[in-house]
């Protein structure tokens, strides 16, 4: 069979289908060149199929995706990050999630905008197509999933790779670990109910980090990045890593 993608080569496999007594003759092929063609309608069927493909799908074309999984990209509250502000003296900026003065080295480079009163007001922030995607897979992953640890595990795996990560930290409790890029909207996921948990599991915790914990790893991820473990005497000194605290929690 041709290339479902050669618009062309799919006319040839058709005409090369006549029957011997017609394969060589030019009016019977133009006949099913011509009903070949018309039914392609000029590839619109992939065309259709293709602007729909959530990996490159925007605007109104994820909107509708949206629709067919059962999630909007609208949110309660608001999403501070990339307001243009100050810092207080002594905050480490590293994860602050403002946006301040730029200079000449960067200028043009850095992105910001201004906070106003209908930003605060609003209760109907919508989600850039980027986060609105993330959330779009956060639902498919539960429209398609048995809730199992292993199959939450695996799933967000196959979408996020190690960039968003559930555990299990006992007592029917899980933990969401996520790096700074999917923060906020990881914490639009869990208020509109789409972060994957098994059923009768609490979900209390998500933890923002980019400096890897201590931890082990999982059969799913193998050797993560995200996560430091025991070093070795040739390694010690070069490993990077910190202990999670109680501040480091967001409460969901």
């Amino acid at each position: 069979m041709a290339d479902p993608y050669d618009i062309e080569g799919i006319v040839d496999y058709y005409v090369n289908l006549l029957i011997i007594q017609y394969n060589l003759e030019p009016k019977a092929q133009a006949t099913i060149r011509l009903m070949v063609e018309e039914l392609q309608a000029e590839g619109i069927l992939f065309q259709i199929r293709d602007a729909f493909n959530i990996t490159t799908a925007v605007g109104a074309q994820l909107d509708i995706i949206g629709k067919y999984v059962g999630i909007n990209r609208y949110f309660n509250g608001q999403n501070l990050e990339g307001y243009f502000s100050l810092i207080q003296q002594g905050v480490n900026p590293v994860g602050w999630g403002g946006a301040g003065f730029t200079d000449q080295a960067d200028f043009a480079l850095e992105t910001s905008q201004t906070l106003i009163d209908a930003d605060i007001l609003s209760t109907t922030q919508a989600l850039t197509d980027d986060a609105f995607r993330t959330l779009i897979e956060f639902q498919i992953i539960n429209n398609n999933s048995n809730f199992s640890y292993g199959e939450i595990d695996q799933n967000l795996f196959n979408y996020f790779g190690d960039n968003i990560i559930a555990s299990s930290i006992g007592n029917m409790q899980m933990v969401y670990f996520t790096n700074r890029a999917f923060f906020q909207t990881a914490l639009i996921a869990a208020q509109k109910g789409v972060l994957p948990v098994p059923m009768g599991v609490g979900m209390n915790y998500i933890i923002e980090e980019d400096v890897p914990f201590f931890g082990f790893t999982s059969h799913v991820y193998g050797a993560s990045p995200r996560i430091t473990g025991f070093t070795t005497q040739a390694a010690y000194g070069t490993t990077v890593g910190q202990t999670l605290n109680y501040e480091d929690l967001t409460v969901v």
